[in-house]
């Protein structure tokens, strides 16, 4: 009889770090693509958490259909690539070098933000609104 051992998708692929954040529906991890050290946050989310939904491609986690549909919006993190391992979604996803949560930037400064930083970050919200409408 001949076994074959199931490999686990994310821990062959990539080396895990540290929990970047936690919510309702799963947790963020940090990571770094072992092909090529390409930095990258790794999205768990228990599949009975999660929402799928009828495509082109078949019954698909809701979440993938979308991050599939803005994929060449400018300014949103594109995601890289999705697997189901241990009845949980996972979505690996892009990280900047230098990125920050928007609340967390705000917080970060006394007073909150000046005017023009303020207006350049609604601007850039507005902007990303409507590329993604746009799809």
């Amino acid at each position: 009889m001949l076994i074959l051992a199931v490999t686990d998708p994310l821990h062959a692929r990539y080396l895990i770090a540290h929990k970047l954040a936690s919510g309702g529906f799963g947790d963020v991890y940090a990571g770094v693509r072992k092909k090529d050290g390409m930095q990258v946050a790794i999205k768990v989310v228990a599949k009975k958490r999660m929402r799928e939904t009828n495509s082109a491609d078949g019954k698909l986690p809701l979440e993938v259909v979308l991050l599939r549909r803005v994929a060449k919006v400018k300014n949103v993190i594109h995601m890289l690539e999705y697997f189901i391992h241990n009845d949980q979604l996972v979505i690996v996803l892009e990280r900047p070098d230098r990125c920050c949560d928007l609340y967390d930037f705000i917080s970060e400064r006394p007073g909150g933000l000046d005017e023009r930083l303020a207006r350049d970050f609604f601007k850039q919200i507005i902007q990303i609104l409507k590329d993604v409408h746009a799809c």
